[in-house]
């Protein structure tokens, strides 16, 4: 993701500012880590996060170095060694946080194609943001499959609770029938508004 020195220069302000809203700083320090700065960064990014007040920032935090830390992804193979070491020393959450990142990807190292899926996905306390991506490669030729987007404003705690992915499950991430008929109920409801995007090789095909 372009020149993580310029990144790192334009976004550590938000991600650093606790007086932003939760969400910009979440982002912020995605599009960082999402740059590979190089290990004096991560520990800059370590030293930082010592003091975070925010529960949801921290475990998406840990969440992004484990999923990191534990990639086959070759175009990671620098920055996995690096979140490794980070990740030694890093705490985990003292509390569960609905924000999180998870990767799972795969490869095969003798016809020399594979690929992944990630999971974003941000939470505010009214609002909730999602993302799913789908890659594969060939070659160390990276396609995308699909993007998902969603965003969901003027949410209550009990919602926030049935949109929670469960990254430790090995069957399924949420429960699939439950999450349809809380969208459907939705149209009923004049405080919650969703914004929908589709997109194809980076490309939003598709809104609403």
């Amino acid at each position: 993701m372009g020149d993580h020195d310029m990144v790192y220069e334009l976004y550590w302000p938000i991600f650093s500012d606790w007086s932003q809203h939760l969400e910009m700083r979440i982002l912020a320090y995605y599009i960082i880590m999402e740059s590979h700065p190089p290990i004096s960064r991560l520990l800059n990014m370590y030293w930082e996060l010592q003091t975070e007040p925010s529960t949801e920032l921290y475990h998406f935090h840990y969440t992004y170095l484990w999923s990191m830390a534990h990639t086959t992804d070759p175009c990671h193979q620098v920055f996995r060694l690096n979140a490794a070491q980070i990740l030694k020393y890093t705490r985990k959450p003292n509390q569960q946080g609905w924000s999180m990142y998870h990767q799972a990807d795969y490869i095969d190292k003798e016809y020399k194609f594979g690929g992944d899926f990630s999971a974003l996905t941000v939470a505010t306390e009214t609002s909730r943001m999602l993302h799913f991506e789908m890659n594969s490669q060939m070659f160390n030729v990276r396609s995308n499959y699909f993007n998902f987007y969603i965003r969901i404003d003027g949410l209550t705690e009990t919602i926030h609770k049935k949109l929670h992915l469960n990254l430790d499950s090995t069957t399924q991430l949420f429960n699939y029938d439950q999450v349809w008929d809380l969208i459907k109920s939705f149209a009923d409801n004049k405080d919650i508004h969703v914004f929908v995007a589709v997109g194809h090789e980076h490309q939003v095909i598709q809104t609403c």
